[in-house]
Order: C-alpha cells, then structure tokens, then sequence
C-alpha cells in the first residue's frame, strides 16, 4: 500500500509540473511508470528445469535395505531395542518405521500434501494494480504542432479481501483433505504389510507341519518294509505307505513354494528388493487368545464402533471432502458482491495535459452468481449425504468383524482341546513302546492323529489372526510409530 500511495503523490506532483515539462517530460513520466510498475514486489524467479533420472531412481530403490544406518537411526530414533543389531527381530511395528519412510506411495502423499499447502498463500495474495498505456497519432496536429498523444493509467481493485479469504478456506480444505488421504495411504501400506506378515509366518508354520509329516510317512514307509519283510504287512500297505511319502514330498515343496511367494510379497510391499529379506528374522505375530466361548478378546459393539468412528479414515475424508464443499459455497457466496475498479491516468495529447479517472463497478442486474452458489450447495449435500452413508458402513463394517471374530472363537479351542488329547494319547503310546506293550505302527498312528490335530488347530489359528487383523483394521486405531497426522491415522 505505501507503493501505491508513493506512486500517487509522484503523479500527483508530475501534474504541477506538466506546465514545463512537455512532451520529452510525459515520455519520461510514462517510462518511469513501466520501470516502477516492473521493478516493484518480489525479485524475478528465473525458471529452473527438473528433470527425471528414471535409471538412477531404479539403481536407488534396488539398493535399498532394512540394515542400513539410515534404517538405523529410524529405530533408534522411535526407542526401538537395537542392543541385537542388525540381527533384530523385526515385527509389523518396527517394519512400519521404513515402510512409511521409503515407500514411493508414501512420498507420493508427502509430495501432495506439500503441494496442496503451498497454494494456500498463493491464492490469498493481494491482486496488483494494472498498468495501462496508450500511443495515438491523429490525423490533424495540434496547437503545438505535435500529432502524438500518450497515456499512462493504473488500475486499483478494491473489496478482493472476503473473495481472497474464501479462496483460502477452500485451499486450505483442500490441503486438510491431503492429509488425511496420506494418512489413508499409510493405512493403507499397513494393511498390505500385516497381510503379507500373515501370509508369510502361515507358510512358514505350514513349512513345519509339512517337514513334520513328510518325516512321519518316512517313518511310516520304514515300518511298512521293515514289517514286509517280516511277512507282517502285505504289499499293499508298503504301496500306500510310499504313496503317501510320495504325497508328502509334493506337499512340502508346495509349501516351500508358498513361503517363498510370501516372502516376495512382503518384499514388494515394504519396496524393497527381495535380497533385502534374505536375513530378515520376524518377530511371531501377536494373538490375543480367547478366554472362553464368545468371548472374542475385543471391545464390545459400542466400543467398537466409536473407536472406528473417532479413526476411520474413510470417514475422515469424506468429512474432509464436505469442509471442501463447504468452503467453495463460502467462495461462491463470496463472488456475488462486485469488485469496483478505480482507474487514475495522465494522458498527454496534443500537447494538452489531462487527467483522468475511472470507475468500474460490475451491475449483478441478469444474475448474482445464484446458479453458482446453487450448485455448490447441491454438491455440499451430496457430500453430507456420503458422510452419511460412510458413517453406517463404517459401523456396519466393525460390527461384522466383531462377529466373524466371535464365530471364530469355539473352533480354535476345540482345535487347541483336540492338540492336547492327540498329546496325551502320543505321551501314553510313547511309554507303551518303550515299555514293549506296543508296536511301532501303533505309534505312528498316534502321531498321525496329532499331527491331523495340529494342522487342525493351525488352520483355526490362521483363520483366527486373519479375523483379529480385521478387526484391527476396521477398527484403524493410530499408528504407533507415526507422529506426522498425515502418516498416524486417526482424526
């Protein structure tokens, strides 16, 4: 504003003196005006090319790892216990950490969320004053001889203040809904991470019971020959005997397989190379066992729900995204009162001096931006009606992993009662054996019956994480090791 008045106490003073000044003074008046107008606010920013290395950005990401000392100084700086590094067992807390560091998903959001709050400033600037000029040449000269007339005039708008504060309400709802849509993106990359971790440590408890009943129908096959031999057993038995060792062999492979398809999938979901994960050791994944028949070890229904309710961020953004509506019905609101223009000038013409000034003033006479603001509230109830809706779907959504996880409940202790008979009935056979009151295929058979109980009480347990991770999930409590609102979740 002291430029502007600056500038108008300069003109004002050039005036006095146009008397001796001439056509030479207002030429030099006019090309101060330019260099002034030109000179004015910031410095120039040159423009600066960024260019992608699509080559070194594949040779960075390959060359990541989880026992760098960048990875390092992550943990240590989130209190996690280094005293074993780099050997540390690693659990879905502590992988979060480089996850949400490394990930491109996650920089992606970062990126945007920048983005978006950087335009807040820009849209709430002042608008500046235009500068106009003008060069004439008449047909007949004037008293002074001279055909030319010149002109110079700025353009002051007024009442842009409540129509800039409106646009900044509506860029800085929009940054508030980045936020909040990274912190989707966290959740979203944490969700894919204990699902891989599920995956893989099932595989990898599936890998021991297969090597437990491939060495099981070896030792099976064994006693068939041995017995054969003995004219005990007919050539049948031998035969379903190696069948089944055969079957095992398969079996095994087929789970070695699956570990190693889990172990590439949790891989490609921390976006690290594979080769990163080759001395990856996990920490067991934390189950919280049931004490009773339904009781599912979880907050009750209403719990429940208002803990998804405070969290969830689908729910957020969709609130989110009605603060946007509702700020551009504020902006739209705002545009209906007009912006008067004030336009002072010096014109030499002719030889004459002259001094204008002018006026606009946009008349609101054919509409006042009604179908703008209509539509914009029309949009903002839209939006509450998605609020709405996300809010019963959030609520539907816990109550039906509360339930799957309360179903779930009587199979894993019936599984966990069947261990522990098939036990007891192997500990009994076991000192039969020994004491030469039972053969070895008896035994066998009794190691069977356990192992078909802890493929049982494996299957259970899978099914039982899996329903508890759901419930984790629907629940979406903040992340533990996320301090910026944008990575942690939750509202």
């Amino acid at each position: 504003m002291s430029r502007l008045l600056h500038v108008r106490r300069w003109m004002a003073g050039a005036s006095l003196q146009q008397g001796s000044r001439g056509a030479g003074g207002w030429q030099s008046l006019v090309g101060m005006l330019l260099v002034a107008a030109c000179t004015s606010g910031c410095a120039w920013k040159a423009y600066r090319a960024q260019t992608l290395d699509l080559p070194a950005a594949d040779a960075t990401a390959q060359a990541l790892r989880l026992d760098d000392e960048a990875t390092r100084t992550l943990l240590a700086g989130a209190g996690v216990d280094l005293r074993d590094w780099p050997a540390v067992a690693w659990s879905r807390e502590t992988l979060l950490l480089p996850l949400l560091a490394k990930h491109p998903d996650m920089q992606v959001a970062r990126a945007r969320v920048a983005a978006a709050w950087a335009r807040v400033p820009a849209v709430q600037q002042p608008v500046n004053p235009e500068l106009s000029t003008r060069l004439e040449n008449h047909s007949q000269r004037g008293d002074n001889g001279s055909p030319w007339g010149i002109g110079a005039g700025l353009q002051f708008t007024f009442n842009t203040r409540p129509l800039r504060a409106a646009q900044g309400g509506v860029a800085a709802a929009e940054a508030a809904e980045a936020e909040v849509a990274a912190g989707e993106v966290a959740w979203r990359l944490y969700r894919q991470l204990g699902d891989a971790l599920l995956a893989l440590q099932a595989a990898e408890e599936g890998r021991r019971l297969a090597q437990d009943a491939l060495a099981l129908a070896d030792a099976r096959a064994e006693s068939a020959a041995i017995r054969q031999r003995y004219g005990a057993a007919p050539a049948l038995e031998v035969q379903l005997a190696q069948e089944a060792l055969l079957a095992a062999r398969r079996q095994l492979a087929d789970v070695e397989a699956a570990a190693a398809v889990s172990r590439a999938q949790l891989a490609q979901v921390m976006a690290l190379p594979p080769a990163a994960l080759d001395t990856l050791r996990l920490a067991p994944w934390p189950l919280l066992a049931p004490l009773t028949e339904g009781e599912g070890g979880g907050p009750d229904a209403a719990s429940a729900r208002g803990i998804a309710l405070r969290n969830r961020l689908d729910l957020a953004r969709d609130i989110a995204l009605y603060e946007v509506t509702e700020a551009n019905v504020r902006l739209e609101v705002a545009r209906q009162y007009p912006q008067v223009r004030l336009g002072p000038g010096l014109v030499w013409d002719q030889g004459d001096n002259i001094w204008q000034i002018g006026l606009a003033l946009p008349l609101a006479l054919l509409q006042r931006n009604l179908a703008a603001i209509e539509a914009a509230e029309a949009r903002r109830a839209a939006q509450a009606a998605q609020v709405l809706a996300r809010q019963a779907a959030v609520a539907g959504d816990v109550e039906s992993a509360r339930q799957r996880v309360a179903a779930l409940v009587r199979p894993l202790l019936v599984a966990g009662r069947e261990v522990v008979a098939a036990e007891t009935r192997v500990d009994l056979v076991r000192r039969q054996f020994d004491a030469g009151a039972a053969d070895a295929a008896t035994l066998i058979a009794a190691r069977t019956v356990l192992l078909q109980a802890r493929r049982g009480a494996h299957d259970a347990t899978v099914l039982w994480r899996q329903a508890q991770w759901a419930l984790e999930a629907a629940l979406q409590s903040p992340l533990r090791f996320a301090d910026n609102p944008s990575d942690a979740g939750g509202h």
